[in-house]
Parts: C-alpha cells; structure tokens; sequence
C-alpha cells in the first residue's frame, strides 16, 4: 500500500491544473492515473474529467473520437453486368480545342468499367445525348442510374433520353 496525499478541496483545481499543463495536456483517464499515484481525493476522477473538457489547449488541438457517425446505407452489389451505371461531370480546367468543358464519367457498378465521354456541357439535353450515342448501344436501356444531380436534373435528363428513344408514357386504367 502506497501512501497519498489527502488534497484539500481549495486545492484540487491548482493540483489538476499543473499536473495537466506540465505534463502534456493528458487526457482524462491518463491524467487521473497520474494524480492518483501520489494524491487523494474522492472526486479525483470527475475533477480531472471536467479539466480536461475545459481545457481551452485540449478542446483546440484534440480530435473528438467519442462522437457518432450517422449510418451508411450502401446500395446492394447489382446482380449482373450492365444493370447499374454511376454518373457525374468532372469540370475540365480548360475548354478544349474540341469545345468540351467536361468529361461525363459514367462507371458501370458491378464490373467498374468506365466511360470517359468529353461533352461541351453539363446540361441534361447534352448529358442525354452521350448516353444515347455511347452507352445504350453498349448496353442497352434496361439499366440504373445513380447520380448526384438534383431531381429536375435527372428528370430533364430522363425527358429527353425518352425524346430521343422515341419511348411513351402510357397510363392504364
């Protein structure tokens, strides 16, 4: 049994204090273990806890590994090839002699194959066209987009893919 010393209450927080600032700003549980080798007092503990989440140097230069994540919901693996594309425009930093301003990057998801179409620009008609010339003739039109464009983007978008492969929406009553 080793002896402390019984730290009056008036004293705790000068105690705390020297032994954190001196000592590399020790977190709450090191800090304790290293007060409580030589001193006593019976809210050592949560004395060195609260320091420790008031102390200005801590709260600046320390990474919070405490706080939650919000879940991830992944999308499931597709079952087969060609039934699942992502798209989305990477900006080209200067306007080719061709005119293009972007490259639409359209990856297949299951075998991550992709497409590298130069496109003059980010519109849907533009975007539509791309996808009718270079992948519906690849792959086809039974397939899934996902995207991070806003609706009206992808709704424009579907608009004139529908224009442009002569397919009618019908209603059945």
């Amino acid at each position: 049994m080793t002896k402390r010393l019984c730290v009056p209450s008036n004293f705790r927080h000068d105690m705390i204090s020297y032994v954190h600032d001196n000592c590399g700003h020790y977190a709450a549980q090191s800090l304790f273990h290293t007060l409580a080798a030589r001193y006593y007092c019976k809210s050592m503990f949560a004395d060195a806890v609260e320091y420790c989440k008031t102390c200005d140097v801590c709260q600046r230069t320390k990474i919070n590994y405490g706080h939650r994540y919000a879940p991830l919901h992944p999308l499931s693996v597709p079952d087969e090839v060609g039934t699942r594309f992502s798209m989305d425009h990477k900006v080209l930093t200067h306007t080719t002699a061709a005119g293009n301003t972007a490259v639409l990057v359209i990856v297949e998801c299951f075998s991550g194959f992709p497409h590298l179409i130069p496109v003059p620009d980010q519109t849907a008609d533009t975007t539509a066209r791309a996808i009718v010339q270079h992948i519906v003739p690849l792959w086809g039109f039974n397939f899934c987009y996902t995207a991070t464009k806003p609706l009206h983007f992808l709704s424009a978008l579907f608009a004139h893919v529908n224009v442009m492969l002569v397919i009618h929406q019908g209603l059945q009553s």
